[in-house]
């Protein structure tokens, strides 16, 4: 049966129906240096150990997380390498400093997000 519990000092009711938002968790200032600047070097080796790992969860976190997060992640290496190492990438001149988000079933930008890929 459930029952009231307590979570970060709130009380929470019984029956309660809690969303956890991994958008408002991965640019949340509080858990990330900076959380609107794209840093990638946040991931290295010698930094993924000051990260809590339940403070990014792109694929879920625990017991019930996504079962192709090793194969999703070798295939977004593999992609990503394969464009790098033919195209030189840059944004067009008229691609907005911030971008605005659009909320439905996934998040998605609120114009197109294009790239313009030069070849090498």
């Amino acid at each position: 049966p459930a029952k009231q519990t307590n979570l970060g000092g709130y009380k929470l009711p019984a029956g309660l129906f809690l969303l956890v938002s991994i958008f408002q968790m991965h640019n949340n200032a509080k858990l990330w240096d900076k959380p609107s600047v794209f840093d990638p070097y946040r991931f290295f080796k010698e930094n993924i150990d000051k990260i809590d790992p339940f403070s990014y969860i792109p694929f879920s976190a625990g017991p019930r997380n996504c079962i192709g997060q090793n194969m999703a992640m070798h295939e977004l290496n593999y992609v990503i390498a394969r464009i790098l190492t033919r195209f030189y990438l840059t944004l067009p001149k008229d691609f907005p400093e911030e971008m605005e988000y659009e909320l439905n079933l996934l998040l998605k930008p609120k114009i197109p997000f294009r790239i313009n890929l030069t070849p090498l």
